[in-house]
């Protein structure tokens, strides 16, 4: 059948069998090069976003903490609260931008995977959940996503 999934008989590594739940190598599929573009533009974003909210959150979680500090201070001092600390809102911060481009990486992989199911089933002519044409005018799309009420 020109659909099934290629067969090899290696061992794969960890990573690999991850990548192959992903993405199965099939015999008359690949992704076109403006699919492939659009997903690496994606990732490098996620990427780059990710580390830029890192670097430069770090400072700005300082300057917001050393002016709300002293009303804190205050009312830590009065009520005989803990004194917060400022590395564990750093930690805080990295674990949430990890966790966030984890869960981003995973949607696009889905997303990866759910496109190749989709146009292996276009190829052999079943067009169940694949939208028509019209459906991603922007008017449309806009509409849909938006309401005034």
């Amino acid at each position: 059948d020109l659909f099934q999934k290629l067969d090899y008989n290696k061992k794969s590594s960890f990573i690999q069998s991850l990548l192959n739940k992903i993405y199965q190598p099939k015999k008359y599929f690949h992704y076109s090069k403006q699919i492939l573009n659009m997903y690496m533009i994606a990732f490098m974003l996620i990427y780059y976003l990710t580390f830029n909210m890192l670097e430069n959150g770090f400072n700005l979680i300082e300057k917001i903490y050393n002016f709300t500090l002293l009303p804190l201070l205050i009312v830590y001092d009065e009520l005989d609260l803990p004194e917060p600390k400022l590395i564990n809102l750093k930690y805080e911060m990295i674990f949430t931008c990890l966790l966030t481009s984890i869960i981003y990486f995973g949607q696009l992989f889905f997303g990866m995977k759910h496109y190749q199911k989709h146009m292996l089933n276009a190829y052999k002519g079943i067009f169940i959940d694949i939208p028509a044409r019209s459906a991603f005018k922007t008017a449309r799309l806009m509409s849909k996503k938006y309401s005034l009420s």
